[in-house]
């Protein structure tokens, strides 16, 4: 379709029913109103169906989410708190948009730092990050005020994840606290209107910080939780984690993973690999100089996959520039975002330097339905970026594999993962090029979508020409299938 990466924002979002939805609005928040455009795609990447919508003044999308027939589109406003909600039967092609507002104008929330969308039975909830306060809201379509659940309301440390249940259709919050050198883990069950249902308080008997935490998927009668820690502090991840509702934990330093440096076979890897194999073989701490950065956890017919790019932060006086400054693909939600400061898409920190971020590797980890580890794995990622998010795709194939892709200037590279450390090597793969079309320049967006099962959705911007010989920029997409 015919788009212009400067002018235009698009959204990739899988739906339920394993098709694709398409959202376009325009790249900058404007004081007039605009138009949008969504479109319904199917499993061939063929248009089911079109609409256009009038998008608000000052708006920008920040969420998507989906249930059954319904699709939801949530816009912030800049500099306000207030919300706008486009509710889409996609059956029947009615829409519904609604204005909300929290009733408590103390509490910090804009649609920048809506985090999570979640949507249950109609209702939505939402996990919003602000000045180091984190929350999770509910908003209900047909009620204009927004209300706080009282039952998750902390500190950015802390709330680390949170989902709904399908079983039970409750919501459950993964939750850590320090309570002196003794940290724990708190796993919370509640219903929308923020009653508790269980709550439970797992130690971890050892001096390690507990940092980020997910839910795996499962009977709540036997959950299970993987995550991260650190020694004492978060500045840096010293492995794995995994624990189950009696409280037993299982840790899994970097350094012990058999295929940790699998990666790499340089000088610098295997002298580094040597050095940390002798510390555990004398029972001296290893240390810890990376940091890990978690994928969602998959389901595999052994158990639970767990992926982590390992990252370490770069601080300089002057912003990191990569290769694209202005686009950026969403972690969580698969969308695609614009930033809205091109030239300097990095934040300052406290100290007033720009932080960047060097993802050195993508760590593979197979646990059993008990919190054992089979098997463990790396892959390659060596990449320098100024944004804290996934740089490639995992997904589980229906023989079992573990497979991780990324796209990267035009070509499809990936690469799979079975037990005992094997390794397949898998051929790169270059998009189509159906319409003799002509590449853009490198700074232009490009990336990959998971999608339904063992398929995945390529993007990128492309140059053509149309009947009259003019040029024009398009936006293209392309179906990979393992």
């Amino acid at each position: 379709m015919p788009s212009s990466p400067s002018e235009d924002f698009q959204w990739l979002q899988p739906l339920q029913d394993s098709t694709l939805l398409l959202v376009t609005t325009n790249a900058r928040m404007r004081n007039q109103v605009e138009h949008f455009l969504v479109t319904k795609l199917n499993h061939d990447l063929q248009t089911v169906w079109q609409m256009k919508f009038e998008q608000p003044i000052f708006s920008s999308l920040v969420q998507v989410g989906s249930e059954s027939n319904f699709i939801y589109l949530l816009f912030g406003v800049r500099d306000s708190p207030s919300l706008f909600l486009y509710t889409l039967d996609a059956t029947t092609g009615k829409t519904w948009l609604t204005l909300h507002d929290l009733p408590n104008e103390d509490l910090p929330l804009t649609g920048r730092n809506v985090t999570k969308m979640t949507v249950n039975q109609g209702m939505i909830l939402l996990s919003t990050l602000e000045n180091g306060t984190s929350m999770v809201l509910r908003l209900n379509p047909a009620e204009k005020e927004i209300q706080l659940l009282p039952a998750v309301y902390g500190f950015q440390e802390q709330l680390i994840d949170f989902k709904v249940d399908p079983f039970t259709k409750a919501t459950e919050a993964a939750v850590t606290e320090s309570v002196l050198y003794n940290p724990r883990l708190q796993l919370k069950r509640f219903t929308f209107e923020g009653q508790i249902l269980d709550n439970r308080f797992l130690p971890s008997g050892k001096n390690n910080s507990l940092q980020q935490v997910l839910i795996a998927p499962g009977a709540p009668e036997n959950k299970l939780v993987f995550g991260t820690y650190g020694f004492q502090n978060n500045l840096h991840s010293q492995g794995f984690f995994s624990a189950n509702l009696a409280g037993e934990f299982q840790f899994f330093s970097l350094g012990q993973l058999q295929h940790f440096f699998a990666y790499d076979h340089t000088a610098k890897t295997r002298k580094m690999e040597r050095k940390y194999r002798h510390r555990i073989e004398k029972e001296k701490p290893v240390p810890a100089t990376s940091q890990v950065l978690l994928h969602p956890i998959l389901a595999h017919p052994q158990g639970f996959v767990v992926v982590g790019e390992v990252y370490s932060s770069k601080y300089t006086q002057l912003p990191y520039l990569p290769e694209s400054t202005s686009y950026y693909q969403g972690g969580v939600i698969d969308g695609v975002f614009k930033t809205s400061s091109p030239g300097l898409p990095l934040a300052k920190n406290n100290s007033g330097l720009y932080v960047s971020y060097h993802f050195r590797s993508a760590v593979v980890l197979l646990f059993d339905r008990e919190g054992n580890l089979l098997w463990d794995n790396s892959y390659a990622i060596n990449k320098h970026t100024a944004l804290l998010q996934p740089n490639v795709k995992a997904t589980v194939t229906s023989s079992g594999e573990v497979l991780l892709a990324a796209f990267n200037t035009g070509t499809l590279h990936y690469r799979s993962f079975t037990a005992n450390g094997t390794i397949s090597s898998k051929e790169p793969i270059a998009l189509q090029d159906t319409n003799k079309l002509k590449k853009q320049p490198s700074d232009t967006p490009e990336g990959l979508v998971k999608w339904y099962g063992s398929h995945f959705v390529a993007y990128n911007f492309e140059r053509a020409k149309n009947e009259n010989g003019k040029s024009h920029t398009i936006f293209t997409l392309q179906k990979f299938s393992f």
